[in-house]
């Protein structure tokens, strides 16, 4: 079984995508966007980004091409946050927090308690909601791995890490 596959992709230096349900879908389109940004020297900002992954994947479901895939999209837009999730139909939404699969079931909850008890949020303390979800998630699910990608958007750009649950299990 594969443990280290990255469904996260540094777009440019704003914007993160990540991916989840079927890799090879992701993979698939990561390569779509990288050419298309790589091709047409679009600037891409986090709406032009997101119309064209919605246009994209409704095209595929209407012709029952569909792909199986779930995507966070992250990034700035007018130097404030922007954070939506998309479906493999186009459907999108844009949230405080966001998952997919199954951490939208099991630790999204979590997540969405523990911010309403605040309004402000810096890295530190996201870094650590981060690692208590995914603590939650590896004690609840056979299938979770230790370890795992984060990735930070802010107005200094992108920054991409690994990171590992140092956990007593």
């Amino acid at each position: 079984m594969m443990t280290d596959a990255r469904r996260i992709l540094k777009v440019n230096d704003s914007l993160l995508l990540g991916g989840g349900s079927n890799f090879a879908d992701f993979q698939y389109l990561q390569g779509v966007v990288e050419d298309t940004s790589r091709n047409y020297g679009l600037p891409m900002d986090a709406l032009s980004l997101q119309t064209f992954l919605r246009k994209g994947l409704y095209n595929r479901f209407i012709k029952e091409k569909a792909l199986r895939i779930d995507l966070l999209l992250a990034g700035m837009h007018n130097d404030l946050p922007y954070l939506c999730r998309m479906d493999h139909r186009g459907y999108t939404i844009q949230e405080r927090v966001a998952a997919t699969g199954l951490v939208a079931n099991m630790v999204l909850p979590f997540l969405k308690n523990e911010l309403a008890k605040t309004n402000i949020l810096d890295e530190k303390m996201a870094r650590e909601l981060l690692r208590r979800s995914m603590e939650i998630l590896y004690k609840r699910h056979t299938l979770a791995h230790p370890k795992y990608y984060v990735g930070v958007v802010d107005e200094c750009g992108v920054k991409l890490g690994k990171d590992s649950l140092l956990l007593n299990v």
